[in-house]
């Protein structure tokens, strides 16, 4: 009968070092191109909001409204680095329920603050001043005023959790309120 031989086998420590090297660097490679996908996602998306049926400005917003008889729903968003901006981007705007619904009822406009994505002096300067001009509303990000043409606030929202249904039927709300009245219907310091 055949005895067996406990064989030790030993790792140089050459050999551990390559192996664990070459680990973290197709981690870090699939990571990498995990975030490059993600960051043009959301390029994407707001370069869509920009293509797409959102309103580039208050001024032509005014004039959509004026003309539908719309409210218009101003939104400001930090796209590439708020987490609950994302979400509301993700879990609501990017959503058939949302686009039919907002088709119906507000002008959109995208008041976006990313800070790693570069816009144009014009972009930067408009919402600059929309975000001093409502300032007394901004209490984080995101938030979404609806308004008048006439720049009134009705009400305002943010982030609400569950998807889009939870969330049209919160902005619905505030858009049954009386003009000039400020409606805070999420909890909005996120």
């Amino acid at each position: 009968m055949k005895s067996k031989k406990n064989t030790l086998y030993l790792i140089s420590p050459i050999s551990l070092m390559t192996t664990t090297l070459s680990a973290i660097f197709f981690v870090s490679i699939f990571f990498g191109q995990f975030e490059q996908a993600r960051a043009q996602e959301e390029a994407q998306f707001i370069s869509g909001v920009a293509e797409g049926d959102w309103v580039q400005s208050l001024e032509e917003a005014v004039d959509q409204s004026q003309t539908t008889g719309k409210p218009i729903m101003l939104v400001f968003s930090g796209s590439d680095w708020c987490s609950y901006c994302q979400l509301l981007e993700h879990e609501v705007f990017r959503t058939p329920e949302f686009e039919s619904w907002s088709s119906n009822r507000v002008i959109k406009v995208m008041v976006d603050f990313p800070q790693y994505q570069t816009q144009s002096a014009d972009v930067v300067q408009r919402n600059e001043q929309l975000k001093q001009h409502y300032s007394e509303y901004l209490k984080g990000y995101p938030t979404v005023l609806m308004i008048e043409p006439t720049g009134s606030v009705i009400g305002r929202t943010g982030y609400v959790a569950g998807g889009p249904m939870p969330w049209i039927s919160k902005a619905d709300s505030v858009l049954q309120q009386p003009a000039h009245h400020l409606a805070v219907t999420s909890n909005q310091n996120h």
